[in-house]
C-alpha cells in the first residue's frame, strides 16, 4: 500500500505504478486519518521527512496510524509516534 499527497517527481509517479495498492490523501487531515486508519496497517513506513511543519505528512505522524511505524529519517525520531528509525552509513547526523 502507497499511501500520498500529489504525484510530484517521476520517483513519486514509478512507487505507485509499483505498488500493489496505492492511494491518493485528500488535503483534509480527518479523511486521511481514516483512509489509513481504515486499512488496519500492522507497520507504516514512512519515507519522506515528516518534520517539515509544512509537509502534509507531519500532521499524520503524529498520529498513531498502525501497531509499528517506522521512518529513515534520523531526525523525525522525536515525534512520539513513530517507533524505529532504519539508518545505513550515508546517514551521519
Amino acid at each position: 500500500m502507497l499511501y500520498y499527497f500529489s504525484i510530484t517527481n517521476d520517483i513519486v509517479g514509478v512507487c505507485c505504478q509499483k505498488a500493489d495498492l496505492s492511494k491518493k490523501m485528500s488535503g483534509n487531515l480527518s479523511q486521511s486519518l481514516n483512509t489509513i486508519r481504515a486499512d488496519r496497517l500492522e507497520i507504516l513506513l514512512v519515507a519522506t521527512n515528516p518534520t517539515n511543519c509544512a509537509n502534509s505528512f507531519f500532521n499524520l505522524a503524529l498520529h498513531r496510524l498502525a501497531i509499528v511505524k517506522i521512518t529513515i529519517n534520523p531526525i523525525a525520531t522525536s515525534i512520539h509516534n513513530l517507533d524505529y528509525c532504519i539508518v545505513g552509513e550515508k546517514h551521519d547526523i
